[in-house]
């Protein structure tokens, strides 16, 4: 049984690198037969990140300028009505033991559109998942008011990736008489990495326990109702798949995933001189009941200078003891973050500091004791060419 899950893991990795090889194949040969037909793409965001203590999210107390999100995105337009589009990322977050799980150059996303008219489209391959306000821009800094996307639930490699490989339909029509309804359905399975830090309590080492995390058989949806003209909307995501992991090396240590079942509201207010944002997530799984919410504010100060506020919380309420003794009922993450915005042009000047606590630290995880205050700030410079 545990070869089998292993051999369907490689599997899938083959799967993805076939719809890498089919796609830059057919963007490379297309392009240069018709030039015209393909636009070019980047989005980079560099940053230095230093805490005053405990490392977090990989930014140690001596600081790092290894912190950036760069990407490249392909997009070749075939006619009107079908398009590929493929995106490769790099990705450093300093000192985290994700970095050092990843590849330097990875293949974000990479799908074929068919528009079957200006309101309704499916796509096909490895999709940017469509949830919440922010999955779907986490890369482009620019559309960002920090560093990066909320914790909850848009945390790197932790709760939920990207992306999807699989199929996604997406509509939407007018409303009333300003509104529009926007919907979206998928199908299809993920994947990512976790690394979680404990500390043996006989040695009292510090040990990297690191798993390959799949969601098959997912399904979701999104729905948004809002008026464009006003910069108004509200809605709401829900996605639920078998959730199971594997250990380097070995197959399922599962002979079955359970069910994991992650909804999400959402509500968004942009307008030219402020925007108010807010999300509140629920994530369901037979070991562990998490909850959590985050909410955001920005004004515009100056015709260059914004001021942006955020208040993030995360907090396990049950967890199976023998996962994780004493996790349940604590306070996994609290960040409250004070931002100035300085956009010039293509390029956004970031400022911000992070007060957090709790234990989404990168240190060893320890619920039978108070979580870890680690206080951090962050400047950054987003760009897009």
């Amino acid at each position: 049984m545990y070869d089998l899950k292993f051999r369907q893991c490689k599997a899938n990795e083959f799967t993805r690198l076939f719809y890498l090889l089919v796609f830059s194949f057919f963007i490379l040969t297309s392009s240069l037969l018709s030039q015209d037909k393909l636009d070019i793409q980047g989005h980079f965001t560099q940053s230095y990140a230093k805490s005053d203590g405990n490392q977090i999210f990989g930014i140690p107390s001596s600081g790092t300028s290894d912190y950036r999100v760069a990407v490249m995105l392909f997009q070749f337009q075939a006619d009107s009505n079908n398009s590929v589009h493929i995106q490769f990322r790099n990705r450093r977050f300093g000192n985290s033991p994700i970095t050092k799980l990843e590849k330097s150059i990875q293949l974000d996303w990479g799908y074929v559109q068919h528009r079957f008219s200006d309101n309704l489209s499916l796509q096909f391959g490895r999709l940017l998942l469509p949830i919440g306000i922010y999955n779907e821009i986490r890369d482009k800094g620019l559309e960002l008011p920090f560093f990066q996307a909320p914790f909850m639930p848009y945390s790197e490699g932790t709760f939920i990736a990207k992306s999807l490989d699989g199929i996604s339909l997406k509509t939407s029509y007018p409303f009333l008489s300003s509104w529009l309804v926007e919907a979206a359905i998928y199908t299809g399975q993920l994947s990512w990495t976790e690394s979680f830090r404990f500390r043996n309590p006989v040695t009292t080492a510090v040990i990297d326990f690191t798993r390959n995390v799949e969601m098959r058989s997912l399904i979701g949806g999104r729905l948004w109702l809002g008026d464009p003209d006003m910069g108004f909307r509200f809605g709401g995501s829900l996605l639920s798949g078998d959730f199971l992991f594997v250990l380097p090396d070995r197959g399922n240590i599962e002979e079955s995933g359970s069910r994991l079942t992650l909804g999400l509201a959402s509500f968004d207010f942009t307008r030219s001189s402020f925007f108010l944002r807010s999300e509140y997530s629920i994530l369901r799984e037979k070991n562990i009941n998490i909850s959590g919410y985050h909410a955001q504010a920005g004004i515009k100060l100056l015709n260059h200078l914004w001021l942006n506020i955020q208040q993030d919380r995360t907090r396990f309420d049950e967890v199976d003891p023998q996962l994780l003794p004493a996790a349940s009922n604590k306070l996994f993450h609290q960040d409250f973050a004070l931002g100035l915005n300085l956009p010039y042009k293509h390029y956004l000047l970031k400022l911000e500091g992070h007060l957090s606590t709790g234990y989404a630290t990168d240190e060893p995880l320890d619920f039978l004791n108070p979580g870890l205050d680690a206080n951090y700030f962050i400047i950054s410079l987003a760009t897009r060419f």
